[in-house]
Parts: structure tokens; C-alpha cells; sequence
């Protein structure tokens, strides 16, 4: 007799400890579906979300990213830009082509950054020792990681330079 009451107790508390399981399923559902309908009007009423300030590099580096890429597809014309040569400033489309290509280039690498497993050595400090020993420390659990290169990191200064020489220049 006591054996079945076990039993029978055993299965209202599994019984039980399902319905909070559900319970707390649904509520963590309805508000995950909150929190998208609010950054849904944030992005609408200001273009961007609070949640896009917990990554506000990779946000706005996919905007800038995907702005320049249409940007040099749509052009209507070009603004002005510095000829290294005469020293001076002129209406060059090839040298526009060039400049948004530039910083294109750049912003890929750190959209390829933020999309694999590549790590972006933003604080140069570090030296090349420890470079090698947190290099060897990553290639453990992910193969394919490593520093950006020299070459990269060129690309990259290149292309915020240009971004900040030419900002009002990005106009269509």
C-alpha cells in the first residue's frame, strides 16, 4: 500500500515539474517575442535597437559595409578627392572607384573578423611572444584561427583613414 502511494506520488511530481516546465517555456517564449517587437519599432522609430549596443562594432560595421558596397554599384556622381601627385584636390572617378574600394576591402576583413574565428589584434602592444603563445593557446580549439596579418591590418587602418578623410564625401 505504501509502495503504490510512493508511486502515485512520484507521478504527480513528475506530473507537476512538466507543468512548470511548460509554464516556464511559454513565459521565456512570450517575452523573447516581446523583446523582438520592441527592437523591431526601435530599429523602426531610430534605426537601431538596444540590443545593437551590446555589439555596436559589428552593427555598424555590416551598415558601413553593405552602404559602401551599394553606394559604389548606384553612384550618380563623384565628390571631389585628393590627387597625391599634383597635391590638389579634383572630380577623379577612377580615384573615387579606387578610395571605395579601399575602404570596402577593409570593412570585409572586419566583417570576416567578426564572422569566423580570425582574431582582429586591435591592441598592438602586444608582442610577438605573446602573439605566438595566444596563437598556439586558440589553435587548439579552432584550427583555423589566427591574427590578422600585417597586410590586413594595412587594409584596415587604410580604410578607416579614408572613411574619416572622405565622410562627407559618402553621398550618392
Amino acid at each position: 500500500m505504501e509502495f503504490e502511494k510512493e508511486v502515485k506520488m512520484s507521478n504527480i511530481l513528475k506530473l507537476y515539474y512538466w507543468a512548470v516546465s511548460i509554464w516556464r517555456r511559454t513565459i521565456y517564449f512570450v517575452d523573447e517575442v516581446l523583446c523582438y517587437i520592441k527592437r523591431f519599432i526601435q530599429r523602426g522609430k531610430r534605426g537601431w535597437g538596444d540590443a545593437d549596443l551590446w555589439d555596436m562594432d559589428i552593427f555598424l560595421t555590416n551598415i558601413i559595409l553593405d552602404m559602401l558596397i551599394k553606394l559604389k554599384k548606384t553612384k550618380n556622381g563623384t565628390p571631389e578627392t585628393f590627387d597625391e601627385a599634383t597635391g590638389k584636390w579634383d572630380f577623379n572617378e577612377e580615384r573615387w572607384d579606387k578610395i571605395l574600394e579601399e575602404m570596402i576591402d577593409g570593412f570585409s576583413i572586419i566583417k570576416q573578423c567578426h564572422d569566423s574565428k580570425y582574431k582582429l589584434d586591435w591592441n598592438r602592444d602586444i608582442d610577438e611572444k605573446e602573439k605566438q603563445r595566444i596563437e598556439k593557446h586558440m589553435k587548439k580549439a579552432y584550427p583555423d584561427w589566427r591574427f590578422v596579418t600585417k597586410e590586413e591590418e594595412a587594409k584596415i587602418d587604410l580604410a578607416f583613414k579614408n572613411f574619416v578623410k572622405y565622410y562627407c564625401c559618402l553621398w550618392d
